[in-house]
């Protein structure tokens, strides 16, 4: 059959793997993606309904997003030449430099100095705009706001920058995108230039304070002076003093002083002693002089009346009364020159002394004076020493700034956001992040054998049969037509146990399972009736005491006799039902026993078994479950074989391994496991059988 042929070869690969060993897939990936891929597909329309709800999702939200507009303005920065050789190595320390001076700058833009600095300039606090969009904010929760919604993004292969806001006022987003360029270049420029600058600033609160200090103290030395008659000509000399109206005064005075006493010494010196006669006097003199020598020679040589010394005497006469007039006027004239050089010297004397006193006052003022006008000498010489200063300072200081506003961010047109394509986008992908997830974590939450392979590489079963699911209803109908899906999927569990062994099948074999309700007992029966059908002669007992599957399957509930009655010690025998239909022989459990571990555990249970082995073919046993009995375990130590009933997407792995390990504690001879209960779900592994069943099985103990 081509069932069987399919089953054989997927048995002989399952074989292959050994027991603990991976298929390859799990050692890249630590999930299986072909389970993963089905476990899609069988939840493909709860994964729909999540797609479109995301989708809706997107909707809504586009349609519940307040607009968002977005400004931006652009600026460049250069870094700063300094100006260095390009020798061995400098040209890749100065673009490590580079990156990292333009890395500095980004962060410089995105921090909360900026956003602080704008807050500030704008006065956002308490800007109207800012209040109705963002409503009552301090400054820090503002500068908060406004670094959140700037975003900073340096244009590739180039020195330019874009600072964008975002905002759901349009007029805000370009104002603080301007103001936070604008802001951030005079940061760059103070930082730049602020030694400068602060030095500047520093030096015109000391010049203001300086000329404050100078006007101050002018207006109380001009005041000290006013009120004290003090009247200067000259600040300073050259020797450092100073001259006033009266120590001018006093020096004319002494110097007219001096003059006038000499004069009046010479006059009274000339007047004494005659000296300074005019010229006319001593003309006289002379002639009289040159008169009385010629008439001296006449004398001696004329006589006295010789009329020329008569006449020499004449003129002689003449001349003396002319000397003696200009000798008398002479001594008038000086008498009255002294007395005029007394009067000037008198008069000079007291206005000098008068001076001198004026002077000696002073001299007492000027102490005060000379204080003040000390204090204002020493302000001017501080007021222009600083004034020099600020004049260098404000050569030396000035400079470009390394960065430029390149655009002006403008008021946006319409808003950016929401944006339907986009956040249908972003949906999708959500929805399809969340329909990934929901697989995975289903898939991962179950345990459940959905690919046959699994039990192989998880347990180190091969696998003897796989068994579709079929209705409850049919079961019996479907066993026995030979041309069903059960009894072509039973045929190949019977060839899988015919080559299990060398010898062939093994004669006496026990179902057992993981729990009830795996399809152990209609596996029993479709054995026991695939073997009678190749001509074997068949007994199948139901030794599951607690249930009583086979017997309640096969109506067989009211014969007497059965296995718990002869375990028990109450008959010899127990009773054999010929089942002509399924050719094969039944043995009944029997009643329900309060004790059926300690009667599976007697000795009585393999004697006959072994009895059953020398009489029939082929011994089948309906087997209790495993987990949370010991029943099984005691059992597989009387067959020749165990086979482990798995029902596909319903056991979990970790109960199988469990229920395998207390299995293997007993040591049986473990053939194999029989997979029931295939459905659509396991088509895609390549173990659906294709003919549309899908429905249930083996339920309300029937099928144990």
């Amino acid at each position: 059959m081509a069932s069987t042929s399919m089953t054989d070869r997927q048995g002989d690969r399952l074989r292959s793997v050994p027991y603990g060993a991976d298929d390859g897939l799990g050692s890249l990936i630590p999930f299986d993606l072909e389970r993963i891929w089905l476990r899609a597909i069988d939840l493909r329309y709860w994964l729909f309904g999540i797609l479109l709800l995301g989708l809706l999702a997107g909707v809504v939200y586009t349609l519940t997003t307040p607009e968002k507009f977005r400004a931006t303005a652009r600026i460049e920065i250069n870094r700063v030449d300094i100006g260095r050789a390009q020798i061995d190595g400098i040209g890749i320390q100065d673009e490590a430099r580079d990156r990292q001076y333009y890395e500095t700058q980004y962060l410089l833009l995105r921090s909360l100095f900026m956003a602080e600095r704008v807050v500030d300039a704008e006065n956002l606090a308490q800007n109207p705009e800012f209040i109705a969009t963002y409503g009552q904010r301090s400054e820090e929760g503002a500068a908060g706001l406004l670094r959140g919604g700037i975003t900073i993004s340096p244009l590739q292969n180039s020195n330019l920058v874009d600072i964008s806001f975002v905002s759901t006022s349009r007029q805000l987003t370009a104002q603080i995108a301007n103001s936070w360029a604008e802001q951030f270049l005079q940061a760059n420029y103070d930082k730049r230039f602020g030694d400068v600058a602060m030095a500047r600033a520093q030096l015109e609160e000391q010049l203001e304070e300086m000329r404050e200090r100078l006007e101050i103290s002018e207006a109380a030395l001009i005041e000290y002076a006013n009120a004290n008659e003090i009247v200067m000509l000259q600040s300073t000399t050259e020797g450092g003093g100073r001259t006033t109206l009266v120590s001018a005064e006093l020096a004319s005075l002494t110097s007219a002083l001096a003059s006038a006493t000499v004069q009046r010494i010479s006059a009274e010196a000339a007047m004494r002693s005659g000296v300074g006669l005019s010229e006319q006097a001593v003309s006289s003199n002379q002639q009289l002089a040159e008169i009385q020598a010629q008439l001296a020679n006449l004398r001696t040589t004329l006589g006295e009346r010789n009329p020329q010394v008569v006449a020499l005497l004449a003129q002689m006469e003449s001349l003396q009364r002319s000397a003696d007039e200009s000798l008398a006027g002479f001594e008038s004239a000086r008498a009255a020159e002294y007395q005029k050089a007394m009067l000037e010297e008198a008069e000079l004397r007291q206005r000098f002394e008068r001076a001198k006193s004026a002077y000696l006052n002073e001299q007492g003022e000027g102490v005060e004076y000379g204080i003040l006008q000390r204090e204002v000498d020493t302000n001017r010489e501080l007021y222009d020493a600083l004034l020099q200063s600020y004049r260098e300072l404000g050569v030396a200081g000035t400079g470009s700034n390394n960065m430029t506003l390149i655009e002006r961010a403008r008021a946006p047109g319409g808003p950016f956001e929401p944006n339907l394509r986009f956040n249908l986008m972003i949906a999708l992908g959500l929805a399809v992040a969340a329909c990934a997830l929901v697989v995975f974590i289903l898939d991962l939450l179950d345990q459940t054998i959905r690919d046959p392979a699994d039990i192989q590489r998880y347990f180190g079963l091969g696998t003897l049969g796989l068994i579709p699911t079929a209705e409850e209803e049919d079961v019996e109908k479907q066993v026995l037509n030979s041309h069903s899906d059960i009894a072509e999927a039973y045929a190949a569990t019977r060839t899988g146990l015919l080559f299990s062994t060398p010898d062939g099948a093994p004669k006496s074999v026990m179902l057992t399972s993981t729990r009830p309700e795996e399809g152990k007992t209609l596996s029993s029966l479709a054995l026991a009736a695939s073997f009678g059908k190749i001509g074997k002669k068949v007994v199948l007992v139901d030794l599951d005491l607690r249930r009583m599957g086979l017997t309640s399957l096969l109506e067989c509930t009211g014969v007497e006799g059965g296995m718990s009655a002869f375990l028990a010690g109450a008959i010899e025998q127990p009773t054999v039902v010929p089942f002509e239909d399924y050719e094969f022989d039944l043995i009944p459990s029997g009643p329900l026993a309060p004790n059926p571990a300690e009667l599976l555990a007697s000795t009585r249970v393999k004697g006959l078994i072994d009895q059953l082995r020398a009489r029939y073919d082929q011994v089948i046993i309906d087997g209790p479950p495993i987990l949370g009995l010991a029943d099984a375990i005691e059992l597989s130590g009387s067959v020749d074989a165990v086979a482990f009933v798995i029902k596909a997407n319903s056991a979990s792995r970790r109960n199988i391994q469990h229920a395998l390990s207390r299995l293997r504690s007993s040591d049986p001879n473990l053939v194999g496991a029989i997979v029931t209960h295939l459905d659509r779900r396991n088509d895609a592994y390549g173990y659906g059988y294709g003919y549309g069943y899908g429905y249930g099985y083996g339920h309300s103990g029937k099928d144990g």
